[in-house]
């Protein structure tokens, strides 16, 4: 799965650049990439979790009101 988190995010000339300019290892650039899409996966599912909230909200107020 790491490996394809990779693939997805960097070309190899594309990961070398960026070594490059910012001056860190491809192991320290591979982590943070590895760490912001778990965050951004983190945040989906919680999103997901909000909206499903807010659509049982509605429908209880939907099903009270009359």
């Amino acid at each position: 799965m790491t490996q394809d988190i990779r693939d997805v995010f960097w070309t190899a000339q594309e990961k070398s650049y960026y070594t490059h300019v910012f001056k860190v290892a491809e192991e320290d650039l591979d982590r943070f990439i590895e760490s912001f899409v778990k965050r951004l996966w983190i945040a989906n599912d919680m999103a997901v979790a909000v909206q499903y909230r807010l659509d049982t909200v509605n429908v209880k107020e939907t099903l009270t009101a009359d």
